[in-house]
């Protein structure tokens, strides 16, 4: 295990398993992700990687039954680097409500 020197002003976590590397993120409620976040982490990336985290971004796609801001920066960002997510449908979070 490593890590990978992405800058501390995304405030991430990052390790590299087997040569590839995982970025965690993390994003308070209720806050906006800013335009092209992950644009400017994936310069510091290869081609192969994974991102994890707690985005608080809902949107259909991921199977949240909302839509807000954070989600359209993550949804235009795997749109235009063609980024597969790994999910099979079920929600993401469950409210213990």
């Amino acid at each position: 295990m490593s890590y990978i020197n992405i800058p501390p002003r995304f405030q991430n976590l990052e390790i590299k398993i087997q040569n590839i590397p995982y970025v965690n993120k993390y994003n308070l409620p209720d806050i906006r992700l800013p335009d092209m976040l992950f644009n400017e982490i994936c310069l510091y990336l290869p081609e192969t990687f994974f991102l994890l985290g707690d985005l608080n971004a809902q949107n259909p796609t991921w199977g949240s039954e909302w839509l807000n801001n954070s989600s359209r920066e993550i949804e235009n960002f795997i749109r235009e680097e063609s980024i597969i997510i790994l999910n099979n449908d079920p929600p993401t979070r469950f409210s213990s409500k």
